[in-house]
């Protein structure tokens, strides 16, 4: 599912229109990466949660010489489901 075929869906349960629904998801979306930007996690019962997560610096190796590199810290977004979502996807 796409987020066109996501938004029909949610129009068609809600009697919302298209537009509506679309406005909503977006400010939505655009209210989570804000938040998890700031370093906030986001908990939606039942769904899950989007935090910031840090992963170290570390040495890898390049696979083309097999040299060392260095491959520094950075953060990166993380999406744990809640239980509901884990129990009823198996």
């Amino acid at each position: 599912m796409n987020k066109t075929e996501l938004i029909e869906r949610v129009a068609e349960r809600t009697g919302m229109s298209k537009s509506q629904v679309k406005k909503s998801i977006r400010e939505m979306i655009s209210v989570i990466i804000e938040e998890v930007q700031k370093g906030e996690k986001v908990n939606i019962t039942g769904f899950g949660a989007f935090s910031l997560s840090k992963r170290q610096a570390r040495n890898g190796y390049n696979p083309r010489t097999g040299g060392q590199i260095s491959i520094p810290a950075r953060n990166f977004p993380k999406f744990k489901p809640g239980k509901v979502f884990k129990d009823v996807t198996g």
